[in-house]
């Protein structure tokens, strides 16, 4: 080792010298791992715990009135769509949101029929359902729910 300046060697001074820019780099790192490790562990909490995506809204009686006459679903409960893809109503939670399209026998427009399912429900289903007003006989509420219905104009 040589001598220079102060009897302090070169290895010394680069040593120190590595140090300080350490010292000023991990003031950048240090905050960056731990904003990293935050996201991280939210993402991993959150996973496998579905959250409200979006709401659909119960419309109030006048709405419905004025919805069904401009030809446009109406909403008879508030339901979610949720972050892993199936939908909630505030009791249960179910794989599918069907929408119904068809003409029942001897009526003037079409009618729409929007369900939450577990399972597939053909239009027919639907509507025998409504018509005879015993829809929750036909559907156990854990597998099918009726949510918005109207006609096509």
């Amino acid at each position: 080792m040589r001598e220079i300046e102060g009897g302090q060697t070169k290895e010394k001074i680069y040593i120190v010298y590595i140090w300080g820019d350490m010292k000023k780099l991990l003031k950048w790192i240090i905050p960056i791992i731990v904003f990293v490790c935050v996201v991280v562990s939210v993402m991993v909490l959150q996973h496998g715990k579905p959250f409200v995506v979006k709401t659909y809204r119960k419309h109030t009686r006048e709405e419905i009135d004025k919805r069904f006459n401009e030809g446009k679903l109406a909403r008879s409960i508030t339901y979610y769509k949720m972050s892993d893809g199936t939908w909630k109503t505030d009791h249960y939670t179910y794989k599918y949101r069907q929408k119904l399209i068809g003409r029942q026998p001897g009526a003037v427009y079409e009618g729409v029929f929007v369900y939450l399912t577990n399972e597939e429900i053909t239009f027919t289903q639907a509507w025998k359902g409504i018509a005879g007003g015993a829809a929750e006989d036909l559907f156990n509420e854990e597998d099918a729910r009726l949510v918005e219905l109207g006609i096509i104009k």
